[in-house]
């Protein structure tokens, strides 16, 4: 069983309460450690990620409400990008979202409730995880 880190918490401790619990909730199920990279974000931080293409809605994100989380997955100690990884963590994810009943948006689908990649999209976010309202 894997568990948050310091500055992991310390990125889950901005953001809504629900978020909180599923991540907290999803690192205890999980197959693949993760970290929080990010949860809330300024209105200038979004738009330079829009600015970079690292974000496709600025400061319209919902980072900015403190309504979404971004991970990186490791593959024991080493930091990977392989969407497999993040799918994995996704699932886990889905799972505790639909157990309490909290509706989770995943960037690697960007379908409510939908934890399988879709990698037709033309913008895949894996990193990324949302309430939906």
């Amino acid at each position: 069983m894997f568990q948050f880190g310091k500055r992991s918490l310390g990125m889950l401790s901005e953001v809504h309460p629900d978020l909180q619990l599923i991540m907290k909730e999803a690192i205890k199920i999980t197959p693949i450690d993760f970290g929080i990279t990010e949860g809330m974000r300024t209105p200038e931080r979004a738009r330079q990620m829009k600015d970079e293409g690292l974000s496709k809605v600025g400061d319209k994100s919902k980072h900015c409400k403190g309504l979404a989380v971004d991970i990186v997955c490791y593959n024991g100690s080493n930091i990977t990008w392989e969407l497999d990884f993040y799918e994995a963590v996704a699932m886990a994810v889905g799972e505790v979202s639909e157990s309490y009943d909290i509706k989770i948006r995943w960037g690697g689908s960007w379908v409510t409730g939908n934890f399988n990649l879709n990698k037709d999209l033309d913008f895949i976010d894996a990193v990324h995880f949302e309430l939906v309202n």
